[in-house]
C-alpha cells in the first residue's frame, strides 16, 4: 500500500557507471549530481529521514526545478537486442531565457520507468506523443559505429607493421605473428557486418521517441 510520506519522498536512482551517477527527484525539483560512491548510502539514509535534498547533495549538483522543465522523452525500442542499452531520459528545461536539455543515463530500463512515470505524476500528468525515430539518424549512427570500428582496426594494424611487439611467446605475440594486420582487419569486418545487420533490423522496426508535455504545448 502506498502511503502519503512514500508518495512524496525523493525518487533516488543510481548508475555507478554513469557519470552523473545519482538522480534524486523531489516534489518540486529534479536532482542529478556526481557522487563519490562511498557517499551513497548515507545520502540514501539521509534522504529516508526526510532531510532536504540541498543539504545533502554536492553544491555543483544540477537543480532543475520542476516547473521550468518543458519536456521529457526516451526510446521505445522493439528489438530485444536494443533494450539492454535504453537507459536514457532527454530532460528539456528552461535556463534562465534559453532552453536546454540534460541526458539522464539511468541504470536499467526498469529504473528509467520507474523515473519517467514519477516524474509525470509530480509534473503532470502531461500528454504523451510518439513518433519514428528518423530514418536517416538511424543509418547515420551505425555507420558511426563501422566507420569507428573500421578506424580502430586500421590504426592497431598500423602500429603493429610499424612497432611489431616482441616476439615473447605471449599470446598476443603469437597471434600478431601467425595472423599480421589481419588477425585485426578480418574480425573487425566481422564485427561491422553484425552491426550492419543490427542497423537494418532497427531501420525495419525504427525506435518511438515518446515524449512527455503539457497539453498546451503539445503538437
Amino acid at each position: 500500500m502506498t502511503t502519503e510520506r512514500d508518495e512524496f519522498r525523493p525518487l533516488m536512482l543510481v548508475n555507478r557507471n554513469a557519470r552523473y551517477n545519482l538522480v534524486v527527484l523531489s516534489t518540486d525539483t529534479l536532482y542529478v549530481a556526481s557522487v563519490w560512491k562511498s557517499q551513497l548510502p548515507r545520502i540514501d539514509l539521509e534522504l529516508e529521514a526526510g532531510t532536504n535534498p540541498d543539504l545533502v547533495l554536492p553544491p555543483r549538483a544540477w537543480k532543475i526545478p520542476l516547473k521550468d522543465i518543458e519536456r521529457f522523452q526516451f526510446k521505445h525500442v522493439p528489438v530485444v537486442v536494443h533494450q539492454f542499452m535504453n537507459k536514457d531520459v532527454t530532460v528539456h528545461f528552461r535556463y534562465g531565457q534559453k532552453s536546454r536539455k540534460l541526458t539522464l543515463t539511468l541504470d536499467s530500463q526498469k529504473s528509467r520507468d520507474e523515473f519517467v512515470n514519477t516524474l509525470n505524476d509530480r509534473v503532470g500528468p502531461w500528454q504523451i506523443g510518439e513518433a519514428h525515430e528518423s530514418p536517416w539518424l538511424i543509418l547515420a549512427n551505425y555507420l558511426y559505429i563501422m566507420f569507428v570500428i573500421g578506424l580502430m582496426a586500421i590504426f592497431f594494424s598500423g602500429l603493429g607493421l610499424s612497432m611489431p611487439p616482441n616476439d615473447d611467446g605471449s599470446l598476443p605475440s603469437r597471434y600478431w605473428y601467425a595472423t599480421g594486420p589481419w588477425g585485426l582487419v578480418v574480425p573487425a569486418m566481422v564485427i561491422c557486418v553484425f552491426v550492419l545487420i543490427a542497423g537494418i533490423r532497427q531501420l525495419r522496426t525504427p525506435p518511438i521517441i515518446v515524449t512527455y508535455r503539457p497539453a498546451e504545448s503539445a503538437s
